[in-house]
């Protein structure tokens, strides 16, 4: 009977609190679609004038508002990665110098802390960090790589194999909010970068399997907009 009492008295006090609470968390789903900039971050061994590589992003998130001006908000985000330029390809035997795209796709899960700036106006400023983790879905090397013998295949060479599948990294970004409708739109600027090597069997000074890669890092600057309910 005292159990019974102590839960029914838990209960209650459940039902009297969750009104006084209705008003400071809520869980919002949203989506986003966007343009990223990537790079390496530092230098590939065996690698030279890298440029960017352009591509579009999209993703899907879950926000809890804890309060008017915090949210914790997971994400599943298409996050492309890699560079263009000059790279030295060596599949055992003499090193070869070809041109081309290295190209890599992530699944990336950030989990953002978010921080909204109160004011006055329709735009509500917010700011955020996150620690990430990103899944390996995708990597090629689009180049010509007859001079190693071997044929052309469409879409590049697939490295996979040469790619750690799982890299942890950071994030840090901001923007604006804005009410639309019964939701919120965000447009928002963020920099990711991995703080893991992005090679298989990458050593400090040393070589990774055929880029000869050491201390790579991916990032990339990403410019979204979404949407809310």
């Amino acid at each position: 009977m005292r159990r019974l009492m102590s839960v029914l008295m838990v209960a209650i006090s459940l039902l009297v609190a969750v009104p006084g609470f209705a008003g400071l968390i809520g869980i919002h789903p949203g989506f986003k679609a966007g343009f990223t900039v990537s790079n390496f971050d530092e230098n590939i061994s065996n690698a030279e004038e890298l440029e960017s590589r352009s591509k579009v992003t999209f993703g899907g998130s879950l926000r809890f508002d804890i309060g008017p001006f915090f949210s914790i908000q997971p994400e599943l985000q298409y996050l492309p990665g890699g560079g263009k330029g000059s790279f030295v390809v060596d599949d055992g035997g003499s090193p070869t110098t070809v041109e081309g795209t290295l190209k890599m796709d992530y699944l990336q899960i950030p989990l953002l802390a978010k921080f909204r700036i109160p004011g006055a106006g329709s735009l509500v400023p917010n700011f955020y960090i996150a620690p990430t983790a990103a899944v390996n879905l995708a990597s090629k090397l689009d180049a010509d790589l007859s001079a190693l013998g071997m044929p052309p295949e469409e879409g590049g060479v697939d490295i996979k194999d040469e790619v750690k599948s799982l890299l942890f990294g950071g994030a840090v970004g901001a923007g604006f909010d804005m009410r639309a409708g019964k939701g919120i739109m965000t447009l928002d600027a963020r920099y990711s970068r991995s703080l893991s090597d992005i090679f298989e069997g990458a050593t400090t000074g040393g070589s990774a399997g055929v880029f000869g890669a050491a201390d790579s890092k991916n990032s990339s600057l990403s410019v979204t907009l979404g949407y809310t309910f």
